[in-house]
């Protein structure tokens, strides 16, 4: 055997004996990892994502790293409209220590996209996959319950009573920040209509076991109709703000939008939330048959499913919007399904006197019997008044001219 030979055969010799090595020091590494350590996966599909990345913008760590990722995040104080600046970890690896334990952090990014939608939508697709991968020395997971235990709290006081906006954009919820949002004294209806529905909705919230005991879906549903631009959907924003619930605000007759596209973004709604259907006139029980067929559009017996049928959300608050309250079929709006319905008519006199105070405050001085003699017959959306409040938004008596 000459020594080419002999050379070819021990390097083959060595690489399966260093293969063999590498193989068994991997073995001994995956089973000390099962044995002695707990790790904790969380990824940006869940919500508990964001709760860690504020989670990291409040420790120590985040001020003494060098490797860092900036976001946003808008403030719950009222009329904060200035985004915080959140920094976390950047992707990769990252050593910390949590209560005298080492802590070791794995940021992945998959810019392949990915999102949290399971209608798998073009939106989605562009959303980067991301995960925090946490691990810790020991065989317990108490240490690893107190760190998820510590993430609930940071996240709590960052959200607390904080509602966010979404709106569908191609099958999937987009988060609509720039949003801002609407106190319930800025919406006035007769007879402090809004003030009914804020009771009646603590009562729903605080009522789940009311309903499990005497076998009840716990939904609670409202229509508000009547003529545009009397505030029907600024209701139901300022109900979401003053309760801060989270509200999901869907038009029907927005394109890509079907049975199949609502029952997914239905399933996407975060427990304990509102959800606005507007303009539900749109769906007519004569083109019922025909959505089906197509599939390009909502059919009467998809919206029925995800209000009360089986893709339908427990614990959530659904308002239907529309100005053709007539072209609705019955079975929309049966009891049961429409609870309570709000008429939203002409401004009354009352109406335009407080919007008018609100507006100029201390140089309103015009009565209340003067607005009434001088609307005495007219009829004004509550949108018609803001638009002459901001044409005359210097001049007080202007306005008063203009009715």
């Amino acid at each position: 055997m000459n020594s080419t030979v002999q050379g070819a055969l021990l390097l083959t010799v060595v690489e399966i004996i260093a293969d063999s090595v590498k193989a068994k020091v991997s073995t001994i590494a995956n089973w000390c990892s099962e044995q002695f350590v707990v790790s904790l996966e969380i990824r940006n599909t869940d919500e508990a994502f964001e709760w860690v990345e504020y989670w990291l913008n409040a420790q120590p760590y985040a001020k003494t790293n060098r490797r860092l990722l900036l976001s946003t995040f808008k403030g719950n104080k009222e009329n904060d409209f200035e985004p915080q600046i959140i920094l976390t970890p950047a992707p990769g690896q990252h050593v910390f220590t949590y209560k005298g334990n080492l802590l070791w952090l794995k940021r992945n990014t998959n810019k392949g996209g990915g999102g949290s939608s399971p209608s798998n939508d073009f939106v989605s697709l562009l959303k980067p996959k991301e995960s925090f991968h946490l691990t810790v020395i020991g065989r317990s997971q108490e240490i690893i319950r107190e760190l998820i235990a510590d993430i609930q709290k940071t996240a709590k006081e960052m959200l607390k009573q904080k509602p966010k906006f979404y709106t569908s954009v191609y099958g999937c919820w987009y988060d609509r920040s720039d949003i801002a949002e609407r106190p319930i004294e800025s919406v006035i209806l007769p007879d402090k209509a809004e003030r009914k529905i804020i009771q009646d909705l603590h009562w729903f919230l605080d009522s789940a076991e009311w309903y499990k005991e005497r076998c009840i879906p716990y939904r609670r549903g409202y229509l508000f109709h009547g003529i545009p631009g009397s505030g029907k959907s600024t209701l139901a924003m300022a109900l979401a703000s003053e309760l801060g619930l989270n509200l999901y605000m869907l038009n029907l007759s927005s394109r890509g939008m079907n049975d199949e596209t609502l029952m997914n973004l239905i399933h996407d709604v975060k427990d304990k939330s509102m959800i606005l259907f507007e303009d539900i006139d749109i769906i007519q029980p004569a083109r019922d048959e025909q959505a089906k067929d197509s599939g390009d559009r909502v059919s009467l017996s998809g919206l029925l499913n995800v209000i009360d049928g089986p893709s339908a959300r427990e614990g959530c608050v659904v308002f239907m919007t529309t100005n053709y309250k007539d072209k609705l079929d019955k079975a929309l709006i049966r009891a049961g399904r429409t609870d309570i319905k709000l008429e939203f008519s002409y401004a009354t006199s009352k109406q335009i006197f407080k919007l008018y105070k609100r507006f100029f405050q201390r140089k309103a001085t015009t009565s209340l019997e003067t607005i009434e003699s001088l609307c005495n017959g007219d009829n004004y959306s509550m949108a018609d008044i803001q638009e002459k409040l901001i044409e005359n938004r210097t001049s007080p008596k202007g306005f008063i001219q203009s009715l």
